[in-house]
């Protein structure tokens, strides 16, 4: 950080002249609010640009951490709950397994602590260093540093295997979805379709006693195939 505020280094590449700092005083020419379109994830391109994930991600976060990834500049909202810290801490280890410098700032301490139990949890706090906080302090920061320079980190053995039970997990469940909606036979009608119609029939129907036909009795198999 110091030697990044060292201006004899920035050469040709002045702060005024930096896209960022341009938009935020400037203004940018784009008019509007644009929304962010989600990924296939599934598709071999996008696969590819995906980043590791640390932590669970549905559709929409796993496509603003493919966005980011890209070097687009994002704005991720959402009430509390909804995966922003979780979204945060997949972001900065996607950053470290590229051999990027992160710096995350937030309004709040405990925003900063959510994110790093979630690292620490995850086996990367060792790579988190605490620059300012009401208990920091000179000599803590330099055991900090001390520590990591100490550390020796080895690569994961299992990371291979554990990539292949994914792939064969994720194309078992990309079969299933795809016979879920492939038409059967003559009937023309996907399973879901089917599943849906039951559901709708039974819900129209009422139940009838005294030993006639209940509506809930027709029930699609366990082992239906096509």
């Amino acid at each position: 950080m110091y030697l990044d505020l060292d201006s004899d280094r920035w050469g040709s590449h002045a702060l005024v002249q930096h896209a960022r700092l341009l938009e935020l005083f400037a203004g940018d020419s784009n008019e509007g609010e644009g929304l962010a379109s989600e990924f296939d994830i599934d598709e071999e391109e996008i696969k590819k640009a995906a980043p590791p994930l640390i932590y669970d991600a549905d559709s929409s976060q796993h496509s603003a951490l493919i966005d980011a990834s890209r070097g687009k500049n994002l704005v991720i909202e959402g009430p509390p709950g909804t995966g922003k810290s979780q979204t945060i801490t997949n972001l900065i280890a996607e950053a470290i397994a590229t051999g990027k410098s992160v710096l995350f700032v937030a309004e709040k301490m405990a925003a900063l602590d959510v994110v790093k139990r979630r690292l620490d949890s995850a086996g990367l706090g060792d790579f988190c260093l605490e620059l300012h906080s009401h208990k920091a302090n000179k000599v803590e920061m330099l055991r900090s540093l001390e520590k990591r320079m100490q550390t020796q980190f080895t690569p994961p053995t299992i990371l291979t295997h554990k990539q292949s039970l994914l792939g064969i997990k994720r194309d078992e469940l990309r079969k299933y979805v795809s016979l879920l909606n492939t038409p059967y036979a003559a009937i023309e009608n996907t399973p879901f379709e089917l599943i849906w119609q039951r559901d709708k029939l039974s819900m129209e129907v009422p139940v009838a006693t005294g030993g006639a036909v209940r509506a809930d009795a027709y029930q699609i198999p366990s082992n239906f195939s096509r």
